[in-house]
């Protein structure tokens, strides 16, 4: 009696094509102090953005929610322009919490933020960099330079990373005005091709 053919082979699906829409630089007291970039699945934020929304939500309430929620795939890198010690980088992500969540972060969010802080807490020098890559159904994962990826978490973890980098008002120190530009960008209407 034959055996039976095993199934086929099937390739591995392809990673979603991560595009750069946005740049930022930022100072703190008039010095400069990081660089950033944001990379996104171009064509799958556009897929979420053409489902339904909630009422009354705005192109950008919705972009931020679906940041949030971990449906459209991201991925942040940043490099330092000053060596900076981990204990004022803390320093500096805590003034951001603040601003973001000034009644306090999410009772969910608590022990995310407790992690990202012990991560976040390493000596930088000039040059150095990091990374944070997840959504699109991913864990949120962080680097530096070109040491091995750690899982950070997803759900609230997600949340809390799209709340740093996002949101609250422009007087927050960080990312957050020209990100969502580079979001806004993405959500004016596009020209009809001739």
């Amino acid at each position: 009696m034959p055996f039976p053919s095993p199934p086929p082979i099937q390739a591995p699906s392809p990673e979603p094509a991560l595009v750069e829409i946005g740049r930022s630089g930022f100072e703190m007291e008039g010095t400069p102090f990081s660089r950033a970039r944001l990379s996104l699945d171009v064509a799958g934020f556009r897929r979420a953005m053409a489902g339904p929304g909630r009422p009354g939500e705005t192109g950008m309430a919705k972009a931020l929610r679906l940041l949030r929620e971990g449906r459209v795939r991201f991925h942040i890198w940043q490099e330092w322009e000053i060596a900076v010690s981990g204990a004022r980088r803390k320093e500096f992500n805590l003034l951001v919490v603040k601003g973001v969540w000034p009644r306090n972060v999410p009772k969910a969010m608590k022990p995310d933020l407790e992690r990202y802080l012990k991560f976040a807490e390493r000596d930088a020098d000039i040059g150095q960099h990091w990374q944070f890559d997840g959504g699109g159904g991913r864990p949120l994962r962080a680097r530096y330079n070109d040491d091995p990826w750690i899982e950070l978490g997803r759900g609230s973890m997600t949340a809390l990373i799209v709340g740093l980098y996002f949101e609250g008002p422009d007087t927050v120190p960080g990312t957050r005005r020209d990100f969502r530009e580079a979001l806004q960008f993405l959500l004016s209407p596009r020209p009809e091709p001739n």
